[in-house]
């Protein structure tokens, strides 16, 4: 059994925005659709975690070095990122961290 639990919406949203990526240049990076993002942004169907890490791994996520994203640690490995994607667009511009 899979331990792995699929990003939440707002998650997967964190992500693309921490990458700097829309649907379609997420989609162009892994191959698929541009509708496939959005329905993973949408939750339905929740986004595979090989999709997740093949994202990871186009984007220069700092796991790559380490190799520790796995299924059950890709929450913790990819926080900054998170973080990140969830500031507010004016501080991820200006490099001020928000706590």
């Amino acid at each position: 059994m899979s331990s792995y639990v699929a990003p939440t919406p707002e998650e997967a949203r964190a992500l693309l925005a921490a990458w700097r990526l829309t649907g379609s240049s997420a989609a162009a990076l892994i191959d698929v659709n541009p509708r496939t993002i959005r329905k993973w942004v949408a939750a339905a169907p929740p986004m595979p975690f090989a999709a997740l890490a093949a994202l990871a791994a186009q984007c220069g996520s700092p796991w790559r070095a380490s190799a520790r994203l796995s299924p059950a640690t890709w929450r913790d490995a990819l926080a900054p990122d998170l973080r990140e994607g969830r500031q507010p667009r004016a501080a991820r511009l200006s490099g001020t961290p928000v706590p």
